[in-house]
């Protein structure tokens, strides 16, 4: 069952690209949150440490 999911970026950098063209820029500080079903892809920039959390 899919989920929404609220992720804390604490460190890193990456590219989200969503499957219709949204695209988020994550960095040490950033919230996102993603809703339940969201598809696409992360291109990784630095390696990056996240805290999230399924609702």
């Amino acid at each position: 069952m899919p989920r929404d999911e609220l992720c804390h970026f604490v460190a890193g950098r990456a590219t989200y690209r969503s499957d219709v063209g949204e695209v988020i820029e994550v960095s040490a500080g950033t919230v996102v949150m993603f809703p339940a079903g969201w598809t696409g892809e992360c291109t990784v920039h630095e390696t990056m440490r996240n805290v999230y959390m399924l609702a």
